[in-house]
């Protein structure tokens, strides 16, 4: 079994920092590629982080298949959803299930699949979800939203985050805000209507703040933040304030601004979602809404367990709260 020395001595790093990056401290000043070729090493060594104080290990009690959109390559430039892979994968070993993750590149066909449920992590259509569930009726989605009645559904309240960070920006006296979010597609190619983005449209026609072309679209990564942000200054379009889909996103666009030597937050301000790790030592560091992945985690294995004793025929549909961080990014 692999140990924090050994990802140590294969980093190159102290074992005091493999451990304090795999603890997620907060208060620990490492750089972003330090962090992501720690959390890779970890994956490619298979290594399992001890839990101290747990009481001995459940005897296995079912299976689980974890359907998961991301590739390991795509996960360690997006911090978020590998917090939540691990979350689940954790959670699902404590409650007593054996667990294979399967990672989705495209639709897949998994009805042959033995098991005695699914957890989907990531976007998926509402006609792949209707299939899977005729097939397995223990079934819950994370980090998604169906309207199948039968499907237990977890996920962040990026509506109330939005509306939050569009009330901050107001009572600072800031009436333009632009939104730069990214674009997704489900497995089976379906665009998804992302939440911030139809909050942000709704919120700002309600106050008649909404001009369309101060929404920038892209992909979820930081070379696209890059290049919108690089782009909206050539063009001499910049705002004093955006909301920004991610801080992977965020990453791209402060770097934009400090390549033209724009201040921040004194010309324009940043606010971010996810609070991954890098937010508090990106510079400026990022006001970034918090999103509980822990918790998210831990609900939707909760909601399976449960599943499986009371087998309910109805699903629940579980919003979990998120807080704004505010840091040096944002009056």
């Amino acid at each position: 079994m692999a140990t924090i020395k050994d990802i140590a001595e294969k980093v190159g790093v102290s074992i005091a920092t493999v451990s304090r990056v795999l603890n997620q401290d907060e208060t620990f000043n490492v750089s972003d590629e330090t962090k992501l070729k720690i959390f890779q090493v970890a994956e490619e060594l298979n290594y399992k982080r001890a839990k101290p104080n747990r009481k001995k290990k459940k005897k296995t009690i079912g299976s689980v298949t974890l359907l998961y959109w991301y590739t390991t390559k795509l996960e360690l430039s997006d911090p978020y959803y590998l917090s939540l892979r691990l979350g689940i994968e954790e959670q699902v070993k404590l409650q007593g299930f054996q667990i294979e993750t399967i990672h989705a590149k495209e639709k897949l066909d998994v009805t042959t699949i033995a098991t005695d449920g699914l957890i989907l992590l990531g976007k998926y259509s509402e006609t792949y979800l209707e299939q899977l569930q005729q097939s397995f009726p223990n079934l819950v989605l994370v980090d998604g939203y169906s309207s199948h009645p039968a499907i237990d559904t977890v996920a962040p309240d990026l509506t109330s985050a939005t509306k939050q960070i569009i009330e901050h920006y107001l009572s600072k006296g800031i009436a333009d805000i632009g939104l730069i979010c990214g674009v997704e597609d489900t497995l089976d190619g379906e665009k998804i209507n992302d939440v911030r983005l139809i909050t942000y449209q709704k919120e700002m026609m309600t106050r008649n703040l909404y001009y369309p072309n101060r929404v920038y679209l892209g992909r979820f990564t930081a070379q696209s933040g890059y290049e919108l942000m690089k782009t909206i200054i050539e063009r001499e379009e910049l705002l004093p304030a955006y909301i920004v889909g991610s801080d992977t996103m965020a990453t791209g666009c402060l770097k934009a601004l400090n390549e033209h030597h724009i201040a921040i937050p004194n010309q324009v301000s940043l606010i971010s979602f996810n609070d991954t790790p890098m937010a508090q030592y990106t510079h400026p560091s990022l006001s970034s809404v918090r999103i509980y992945t822990d918790i998210m985690a831990e609900t939707a294995v909760s909601l399976f367990a449960e599943r499986m004793i009371s087998e309910r025929p109805v699903g629940k549909k579980v919003t979990i709260p998120t807080t704004i961080i505010y840091r040096d990014s944002s009056v």
